[in-house]
Protein backbone atom coordinates (compact mmCIF):
# COMPACT_ATOMS: atom_id res chain seq x y z
CA UNK A 1 0.00 0.00 0.00
CA UNK A 2 1.49 3.77 -0.61
CA UNK A 3 -0.87 5.53 1.55
CA UNK A 4 1.84 6.65 3.82
CA UNK A 5 4.35 8.41 0.49
CA UNK A 6 1.78 10.78 -0.26
CA UNK A 7 0.69 11.95 3.01
CA UNK A 8 4.26 12.89 3.90
CA UNK A 9 3.90 15.93 1.92
CA UNK A 10 0.52 17.70 3.24
CA UNK A 11 2.59 20.60 4.88
CA UNK A 12 3.97 21.97 1.15
CA UNK A 13 -0.30 23.27 0.28
CA UNK A 14 -1.06 26.53 0.57
CA UNK A 15 -3.87 27.76 2.31
CA UNK A 16 -5.00 29.92 -0.02
CA UNK A 17 -4.31 27.81 -2.53
CA UNK A 18 -6.24 24.75 -1.00
CA UNK A 19 -9.56 27.01 -0.06
CA UNK A 20 -8.89 28.41 -4.21
CA UNK A 21 -9.70 24.97 -4.91
CA UNK A 22 -12.51 23.77 -2.27
CA UNK A 23 -16.06 22.50 -3.72
CA UNK A 24 -18.97 24.40 -2.82
CA UNK A 25 -20.59 23.40 0.76
CA UNK A 26 -23.35 20.56 0.11
CA UNK A 27 -26.88 22.48 -0.74
CA UNK A 28 -28.39 20.40 1.88
CA UNK A 29 -27.99 17.29 4.50
CA UNK A 30 -28.86 14.66 2.39
CA UNK A 31 -25.53 14.94 1.20
CA UNK A 32 -22.20 13.11 1.98
CA UNK A 33 -18.43 14.49 0.68
CA UNK A 34 -15.30 11.85 0.85
CA UNK A 35 -12.20 13.26 -0.02
CA UNK A 36 -10.91 9.74 -2.09
CA UNK A 37 -8.16 9.77 -4.35
CA UNK A 38 -10.55 8.89 -7.70
CA UNK A 39 -9.30 7.18 -10.41
CA UNK A 40 -10.28 3.55 -10.94
CA UNK A 41 -10.29 2.93 -6.65
CA UNK A 42 -12.88 5.30 -6.97
CA UNK A 43 -15.30 4.00 -9.60
CA UNK A 44 -14.97 0.51 -7.57
CA UNK A 45 -16.17 2.43 -4.29
CA UNK A 46 -18.53 4.27 -6.09
CA UNK A 47 -19.86 1.38 -7.95
CA UNK A 48 -19.95 -1.37 -5.42
CA UNK A 49 -20.77 0.49 -1.71
CA UNK A 50 -21.64 4.61 -2.80
CA UNK A 51 -24.31 4.26 -5.67
CA UNK A 52 -25.93 1.17 -3.52
CA UNK A 53 -26.14 3.54 -0.06
CA UNK A 54 -28.07 5.95 -2.24
CA UNK A 55 -30.47 3.78 -3.83
CA UNK A 56 -31.04 2.41 -0.50
CA UNK A 57 -30.69 5.34 1.83
CA UNK A 58 -31.51 8.19 -0.53
CA UNK A 59 -28.43 10.56 0.91
CA UNK A 60 -26.11 11.42 -1.92
CA UNK A 61 -22.04 10.40 -2.07
CA UNK A 62 -20.39 13.14 -3.87
CA UNK A 63 -16.22 12.02 -4.00
CA UNK A 64 -14.13 14.61 -4.18
CA UNK A 65 -10.69 13.86 -6.20
CA UNK A 66 -7.25 14.05 -4.56
CA UNK A 67 -3.93 12.97 -3.44
CA UNK A 68 -4.52 11.99 0.68
CA UNK A 69 -1.50 14.99 1.49
CA UNK A 70 -3.46 17.56 -0.61
CA UNK A 71 -6.79 16.61 1.03
CA UNK A 72 -5.10 16.81 4.40
CA UNK A 73 -3.94 20.22 3.43
CA UNK A 74 -7.71 21.60 1.99
CA UNK A 75 -8.76 20.18 5.35
CA UNK A 76 -6.43 22.17 7.47
CA UNK A 77 -7.09 25.28 5.39
CA UNK A 78 -10.99 24.56 6.17
CA UNK A 79 -10.57 24.49 9.63
CA UNK A 80 -8.47 27.67 9.98
CA UNK A 81 -11.38 29.46 7.99
CA UNK A 82 -13.95 27.71 10.06
CA UNK A 83 -15.67 26.52 6.71
CA UNK A 84 -15.39 22.46 6.51
CA UNK A 85 -16.97 21.57 3.80
CA UNK A 86 -15.97 18.05 3.63
CA UNK A 87 -17.08 15.40 5.74
CA UNK A 88 -14.91 12.18 5.63
CA UNK A 89 -11.84 11.14 3.68
CA UNK A 90 -9.61 7.88 2.95
CA UNK A 91 -6.99 8.16 4.86
CA UNK A 92 -4.44 5.83 6.33
CA UNK A 93 -3.72 4.68 10.06
CA UNK A 94 -0.51 7.13 10.22
CA UNK A 95 -3.63 10.09 9.85
CA UNK A 96 -5.00 8.77 13.26
CA UNK A 97 -2.22 10.20 14.88
CA UNK A 98 -0.52 12.95 12.71
CA UNK A 99 -3.77 14.94 11.36
CA UNK A 100 -5.76 14.09 15.10
CA UNK A 101 -6.32 17.52 15.63
CA UNK A 102 -8.23 17.67 12.28
CA UNK A 103 -10.06 14.20 13.04
CA UNK A 104 -13.61 14.23 15.04
CA UNK A 105 -14.06 11.30 17.05
CA UNK A 106 -16.51 9.01 16.86
CA UNK A 107 -18.52 6.48 18.71
CA UNK A 108 -18.30 2.77 17.31
CA UNK A 109 -21.63 2.13 19.34
CA UNK A 110 -23.31 4.62 16.44
CA UNK A 111 -22.18 1.76 14.14
CA UNK A 112 -24.00 -1.44 14.48
CA UNK A 113 -23.35 -3.27 11.16
CA UNK A 114 -19.32 -2.70 11.81
CA UNK A 115 -19.93 -4.04 15.12
CA UNK A 116 -21.73 -7.38 13.78
CA UNK A 117 -20.24 -7.66 10.67
CA UNK A 118 -16.83 -6.34 10.65
CA UNK A 119 -13.61 -8.24 12.31
CA UNK A 120 -12.68 -7.24 15.28
CA UNK A 121 -10.90 -3.51 15.40
CA UNK A 122 -12.78 -2.66 12.61
CA UNK A 123 -14.10 0.81 14.19
CA UNK A 124 -11.63 3.05 16.34
CA UNK A 125 -12.07 6.34 17.91
CA UNK A 126 -10.88 7.90 15.11
CA UNK A 127 -11.92 5.87 12.42
CA UNK A 128 -13.42 2.60 10.20
CA UNK A 129 -10.68 0.42 8.39
CA UNK A 130 -12.15 0.49 4.62
CA UNK A 131 -9.29 -1.79 3.41
CA UNK A 132 -5.96 -4.11 5.02
CA UNK A 133 -2.29 -4.12 2.68
CA UNK A 134 0.95 -3.95 3.96
CA UNK A 135 3.18 -1.65 3.34
CA UNK A 136 6.06 -4.18 3.50
CA UNK A 137 5.12 -7.66 2.32
CA UNK A 138 8.98 -10.17 1.43
CA UNK A 139 8.16 -11.57 -2.03
CA UNK A 140 10.47 -13.38 -4.51
CA UNK A 141 11.00 -14.46 -8.17
CA UNK A 142 10.09 -18.52 -8.06
CA UNK A 143 11.77 -18.99 -10.84
CA UNK A 144 15.08 -17.75 -9.07
CA UNK A 145 14.69 -20.09 -6.66
CA UNK A 146 13.51 -23.19 -7.34
CA UNK A 147 14.17 -25.10 -4.56
CA UNK A 148 12.26 -22.38 -2.30
CA UNK A 149 13.07 -18.97 -1.60
CA UNK A 150 13.00 -16.59 1.10
CA UNK A 151 10.93 -17.83 3.94
CA UNK A 152 11.44 -14.71 6.93
CA UNK A 153 13.54 -11.53 7.05
CA UNK A 154 16.64 -13.17 8.13
CA UNK A 155 16.33 -15.06 5.24
CA UNK A 156 16.02 -12.10 2.78
CA UNK A 157 18.94 -10.27 4.18
CA UNK A 158 21.00 -13.56 4.37
CA UNK A 159 22.44 -13.40 0.37
CA UNK A 160 24.84 -16.46 1.18
CA UNK A 161 22.04 -18.94 1.49
CA UNK A 162 19.24 -16.83 -0.68
CA UNK A 163 21.88 -15.09 -3.56
CA UNK A 164 20.46 -12.49 -6.10
CA UNK A 165 19.90 -9.15 -6.16
CA UNK A 166 17.71 -7.28 -3.51
CA UNK A 167 14.86 -4.58 -4.39
CA UNK A 168 14.25 -2.15 -0.68
CA UNK A 169 12.09 0.28 0.15
CA UNK A 170 13.26 4.17 0.09
CA UNK A 171 9.70 5.44 -0.52
CA UNK A 172 9.55 8.03 1.96
CA UNK A 173 8.82 5.74 5.16
CA UNK A 174 12.17 4.80 6.18
CA UNK A 175 11.01 3.47 9.67
CA UNK A 176 9.31 1.19 7.86
CA UNK A 177 12.59 -0.37 6.29
CA UNK A 178 14.36 0.08 9.34
CA UNK A 179 11.76 -2.31 11.69
CA UNK A 180 12.09 -4.79 8.49
CA UNK A 181 15.67 -4.94 8.94
CA UNK A 182 15.49 -5.36 12.58
CA UNK A 183 12.71 -8.15 12.56
CA UNK A 184 15.58 -9.68 10.39
CA UNK A 185 18.25 -9.25 12.82
CA UNK A 186 16.41 -11.32 15.27
CA UNK A 187 14.21 -8.46 17.24
CA UNK A 188 10.74 -9.42 17.89
CA UNK A 189 7.90 -8.20 16.92
CA UNK A 190 6.36 -7.02 19.98
CA UNK A 191 9.81 -5.44 21.07
CA UNK A 192 10.40 -3.31 17.80
CA UNK A 193 9.35 -0.30 19.60
CA UNK A 194 10.90 2.41 20.19
CA UNK A 195 13.12 1.38 17.51
CA UNK A 196 16.67 1.02 17.89
CA UNK A 197 18.52 2.58 14.69
CA UNK A 198 21.86 2.13 15.60
CA UNK A 199 21.29 -1.58 15.21
CA UNK A 200 18.92 -1.21 12.35
CA UNK A 201 21.40 0.82 10.37
CA UNK A 202 24.16 -1.75 11.16
CA UNK A 203 21.92 -4.55 9.42
CA UNK A 204 20.99 -2.65 7.05
CA UNK A 205 24.91 -1.74 6.45
CA UNK A 206 25.54 -5.56 5.48
CA UNK A 207 22.86 -6.27 2.83
CA UNK A 208 23.53 -2.82 1.12
CA UNK A 209 26.04 -4.16 -1.65
CA UNK A 210 23.15 -6.26 -2.65
CA UNK A 211 20.90 -4.15 -3.13
CA UNK A 212 20.31 -3.83 -6.92
CA UNK A 213 17.04 -1.37 -6.33
CA UNK A 214 16.30 0.78 -3.79
CA UNK A 215 12.62 1.59 -5.34
CA UNK A 216 10.19 4.86 -5.03
CA UNK A 217 6.73 4.00 -6.09
CA UNK A 218 4.57 0.96 -6.42
CA UNK A 219 5.48 0.91 -9.90
CA UNK A 220 8.68 0.65 -9.55
CA UNK A 221 9.17 -2.12 -7.04
CA UNK A 222 7.06 -3.80 -9.61
CA UNK A 223 8.98 -3.25 -13.14
CA UNK A 224 12.17 -4.57 -10.94
CA UNK A 225 10.27 -7.93 -10.53
CA UNK A 226 9.35 -7.99 -14.08
CA UNK A 227 12.93 -6.84 -15.30
CA UNK A 228 15.19 -9.29 -13.18
CA UNK A 229 16.85 -6.31 -11.32
CA UNK A 230 16.28 -7.99 -7.92
CA UNK A 231 14.99 -11.31 -7.50
CA UNK A 232 14.26 -10.93 -4.12
CA UNK A 233 12.68 -7.67 -1.85
CA UNK A 234 10.39 -5.49 -0.27
CA UNK A 235 6.65 -4.81 -1.44
CA UNK A 236 3.24 -3.30 -1.02
CA UNK A 237 0.87 -6.30 -0.67
CA UNK A 238 -1.47 -4.15 -3.37
CA UNK A 239 1.40 -4.55 -5.66
CA UNK A 240 2.43 -7.88 -5.09
CA UNK A 241 -1.46 -9.19 -5.57
CA UNK A 242 -1.05 -7.24 -8.97
CA UNK A 243 1.81 -8.63 -9.95
CA UNK A 244 0.74 -12.53 -9.70
CA UNK A 245 -2.86 -11.49 -11.17
CA UNK A 246 -0.68 -10.48 -14.43
CA UNK A 247 1.49 -13.91 -14.51
CA UNK A 248 4.73 -13.18 -12.93
CA UNK A 249 6.21 -16.05 -10.91
CA UNK A 250 6.01 -14.18 -7.79
CA UNK A 251 5.80 -15.37 -4.37
CA UNK A 252 4.60 -13.82 -1.28
CA UNK A 253 5.33 -14.36 2.04
CA UNK A 254 2.87 -12.91 5.03
CA UNK A 255 4.05 -13.68 8.00
CA UNK A 256 5.97 -11.07 9.33
CA UNK A 257 4.64 -8.66 7.00
CA UNK A 258 4.08 -4.84 8.10
CA UNK A 259 0.42 -4.10 8.36
CA UNK A 260 -1.37 -0.82 7.47
CA UNK A 261 -4.66 -0.07 6.85
CA UNK A 262 -6.73 2.49 5.45
CA UNK A 263 -9.59 4.63 7.23
CA UNK A 264 -12.70 6.26 6.80
CA UNK A 265 -12.13 9.47 9.08
CA UNK A 266 -14.88 12.25 9.86
CA UNK A 267 -13.25 15.50 9.18
CA UNK A 268 -13.66 17.65 12.83
CA UNK A 269 -16.95 19.96 12.44
CA UNK A 270 -18.19 17.43 9.63
CA UNK A 271 -21.50 19.59 8.09
CA UNK A 272 -23.43 15.99 7.99
CA UNK A 273 -21.68 13.98 10.78
CA UNK A 274 -25.06 11.53 10.86
CA UNK A 275 -24.74 11.06 7.24
CA UNK A 276 -21.55 10.12 7.79
CA UNK A 277 -21.92 7.73 10.10
CA UNK A 278 -24.76 6.09 7.96
CA UNK A 279 -22.06 5.64 5.30
CA UNK A 280 -19.69 4.28 7.42
CA UNK A 281 -22.30 2.10 9.30
CA UNK A 282 -23.46 0.99 5.50
CA UNK A 283 -20.18 -0.09 4.16
CA UNK A 284 -19.66 -2.94 6.23
CA UNK A 285 -22.50 -4.38 5.13
CA UNK A 286 -22.74 -7.25 1.64
CA UNK A 287 -20.00 -9.77 2.05
CA UNK A 288 -20.50 -9.85 -1.75
CA UNK A 289 -19.24 -6.14 -2.40
CA UNK A 290 -16.46 -6.84 -0.35
CA UNK A 291 -15.65 -9.94 -2.59
CA UNK A 292 -16.14 -7.54 -5.30
CA UNK A 293 -13.78 -4.99 -4.25
CA UNK A 294 -11.04 -7.55 -3.29
CA UNK A 295 -10.58 -8.49 -5.98
CA UNK A 296 -10.88 -5.53 -8.37
CA UNK A 297 -9.06 -3.45 -5.73
CA UNK A 298 -5.87 -6.52 -4.76
CA UNK A 299 -6.75 -5.01 -1.08
CA UNK A 300 -8.86 -7.05 1.66
CA UNK A 301 -11.96 -5.46 3.53
CA UNK A 302 -12.87 -5.78 7.11
CA UNK A 303 -16.52 -7.60 6.29
CA UNK A 304 -15.52 -11.16 8.23
CA UNK A 305 -18.71 -12.95 6.26
CA UNK A 306 -16.61 -12.52 2.65
CA UNK A 307 -13.85 -14.59 3.84
CA UNK A 308 -16.40 -17.04 3.51
CA UNK A 309 -16.31 -16.51 -0.18
CA UNK A 310 -12.85 -16.70 -0.92
CA UNK A 311 -11.41 -19.29 -2.97
CA UNK A 312 -8.82 -21.63 -1.07
CA UNK A 313 -6.24 -20.19 -3.09
CA UNK A 314 -7.68 -16.10 -2.25
CA UNK A 315 -8.34 -17.32 1.54
CA UNK A 316 -4.53 -18.70 1.64
CA UNK A 317 -3.44 -15.30 0.43
CA UNK A 318 -5.99 -12.99 2.38
CA UNK A 319 -4.39 -10.31 4.64
CA UNK A 320 -7.48 -10.71 6.96
CA UNK A 321 -7.65 -14.95 7.40
CA UNK A 322 -6.92 -15.35 11.30
CA UNK A 323 -3.80 -17.06 10.26
CA UNK A 324 -1.97 -14.19 7.84
CA UNK A 325 -3.94 -11.66 9.86
CA UNK A 326 -2.05 -12.26 13.64
CA UNK A 327 0.75 -13.46 11.86
CA UNK A 328 1.70 -9.49 10.57
CA UNK A 329 3.53 -6.67 12.37
CA UNK A 330 1.32 -3.57 13.91
CA UNK A 331 3.56 -0.59 13.52
CA UNK A 332 3.59 2.11 16.60
CA UNK A 333 2.55 4.81 14.67
CA UNK A 334 2.39 7.05 18.15
CA UNK A 335 6.27 6.52 18.18
CA UNK A 336 7.06 7.39 14.69
CA UNK A 337 5.06 10.31 14.54
CA UNK A 338 7.22 11.31 17.37
CA UNK A 339 9.99 10.66 15.61
CA UNK A 340 9.65 10.79 11.75
CA UNK A 341 11.75 13.95 11.25
CA UNK A 342 14.70 12.73 12.84
CA UNK A 343 14.24 8.78 11.39
CA UNK A 344 14.19 11.08 7.82
CA UNK A 345 17.32 12.80 7.96
CA UNK A 346 19.39 10.31 9.23
CA UNK A 347 18.16 7.73 6.72
CA UNK A 348 18.86 10.54 3.89
CA UNK A 349 22.53 10.72 4.83
CA UNK A 350 22.70 6.84 5.16
CA UNK A 351 20.70 6.12 1.77
CA UNK A 352 23.26 9.06 0.30
CA UNK A 353 26.47 7.21 1.09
Amino acid sequence: MHLWKTALAALGIGIAASLATAPARAADAGEVVIATTGGAYGRILDELFFKPFTEETGIRVRQVSSSTAEAWAKIKAMSQAGHVEWDLILGVEADLHTQRDLIQKIDCAELPNVAAQGLPGACSDYGVISVVGTIGTLAYNKEAFPNGGPQSWADLFDTQKFPGPRGLMDSGTPWDMLAIALLADGVPADKLYPLDLDRAFAKLDKIKPDVAVWWKSGDQSQQMFRSGEAVAGVLWSGRAFMLKNEGQPLQMVVPGSLRTNGYFIMVKDAPHKSEALKLMDYFMTRPEAHLAFRRQNFNDTMNKAAIDLLTDEERASALTAPENWNAMVQSDYEWIAQNRQMITERWKNWIAQ
